[in-house]
């Protein structure tokens, strides 16, 4: 999901830069053909990427919320809680069902299944 965003963004200013080129080629033509002054062709230029910088500003913004957005409905971002969460959710199914297993025997039992996956050739 993250790639898709990188993707677009990525390509936004692509868009972006091309679309400078185009400008400041016209712009430059303009001058040369004596249909524009060239402190209003810089005024112009400077017009230009003042709001294409702020109009990037405000996408990444966009881009960034809305990766966040997607990030919260799926319930991820913060897997250290979300795996101390699962882990209090496990203890509590095997308290009710009265598996309590203690922690030397668990290690113990991951030891032997550990020994016994050994393969041999």
């Amino acid at each position: 999901m993250e790639d898709m965003f990188k993707k677009v963004l990525y390509a936004g200013i692509g868009l972006t830069a091309i679309a400078a080129e185009k400008v400041e080629a016209v712009v430059k033509e303009l001058i040369e053909k004596g249909k524009l002054s060239e402190i209003d062709g810089k005024k112009i230029i400077d017009d230009f990427f003042k709001s294409t910088e702020h109009k990037r500003e405000e996408f990444e913004e966009k881009i960034k919320k809305a990766t966040e957005d997607v990030v919260g409905k799926f319930g991820r971002g913060n897997e250290t809680n979300d795996l101390a969460h699962l882990i209090a959710r496990i203890e509590a199914i095997e308290a009710k069902l009265g598996i309590t297993q203690p922690v030397a025997k668990a290690e113990e039992v991951k030891a032997e299944e550990s020994s016994s996956e050994t393969v041999t050739v």
